[in-house]
């Protein structure tokens, strides 16, 4: 979103990781604070969760003569970590500017309230190329959340031997030790590497058991012209249409019926692919328009 937008980025350092929360995040939200003194911006565009940072820019909002933007995940009202902080939350909301979110199911109840809320689902609209052999296997982008049936994923791989699975990002150690033979663990790669391994891809899998929660590894496999493997969620059904195989279950029995299909129909689903991605983009790059128009507008 920096990027598109000509924006300056502040990727704050964590930390010691061995600092409790209740340290670590007002310490990283003081030095983002101290960021923006010195930067002195007209906008700032927080991502949240967490909201400790977005709630002291707040704070300091008015008498400092910018305004906050939040960048709300869908974990900041369905993760379990910060759901039983949603006064504090929802707070942090209402003082800000506007809210930027991924789907028009969490923007309701925040506009029923008053709050300004403007849909983004993906700053990047660039189309990328796809190498010349679709040989690398289905890839699937995972972060290891609670949300995710990696378990499942696993066993549903065993149940289809000639599917080829590369999982992406630091899977823990048990379960790697529960993968079998077709499937292949890449640790983390950085952006050129993710991009060489989604070039030489038969298809994306994307999954997750959260209704509101949409996926970046579907855009991404979106810039491709990717086939893909979704969780048949409200959400993602409302963004992707074309090459794309949704389970609405995510036993393994369902799990392995579909990659079966995205293997099997790689070559279709690859065209279909191919004439949805410019409609989509189209539609990133209005939303994109229409955040540019806000952050534009004078104040409220």
């Amino acid at each position: 979103m920096a990027r598109v937008l000509g924006a300056d980025l502040y990727e704050i350092d964590p930390g010691r990781r061995s600092f409790p929360a209740p340290v670590r995040y007002p310490i990283q939200a003081m030095r983002t604070l101290a960021r923006v003194l010195g930067k002195r911006p007209r906008n700032v565009i927080v991502s949240n969760p967490p909201f400790v940072a977005a709630l002291w820019l707040d704070l300091f909002a008015r008498p400092l003569g910018y305004r906050v933007w939040v960048d709300a995940h869908s974990g900041a009202f369905n993760d379990p970590r910060w759901a039983r902080f949603s006064a504090l939350n929802a707070w942090v909301l209402r003082h800000s500017r506007g809210v930027i979110l991924a789907t028009d199911r969490l923007a309701g109840p925040l506009r029923e309230r008053g709050m300004e809320v403007v849909i983004v689902n993906y700053p990047g609209v660039e189309t990328k190329s796809r190498g010349p052999n679709a040989d690398g296997g289905l890839v699937a982008a995972l972060g290891y959340q609670f949300d995710e049936p990696v378990r499942e994923l696993l066993e549903a791989a065993a149940r289809v031997p000639d599917v080829s699975l590369v999982l992406t990002g630091d899977a823990p150690l048990e379960l790697r030790a529960l993968a079998p033979p077709n499937c292949t663990f890449t640790g983390w790669l950085d952006r050129e590497e993710y991009d060489d391994v989604l070039a030489k891809a038969r298809g994306v899998v994307c999954l997750t058991t959260r209704e509101e929660t949409m996926q970046t590894g579907a855009y991404e496999a979106l810039q491709f012209a990717l086939p893909m493997m979704l969780s048949g969620t409200a959400a993602l059904r409302d963004i992707f249409h074309g090459g794309v195989v949704f389970v609405d279950e995510h036993d393994p029995s369902s799990l392995a019926d579909g990659l079966e299909e995205l293997w099997r129909e790689h070559e279709r689903l690859s065209e279909e692919a191919e004439q949805s991605r410019g409609e989509i983009l189209e539609r990133f790059r209005l939303e994109m328009e229409e955040l540019r128009a806000g952050l534009a507008g004078g104040a409220s």
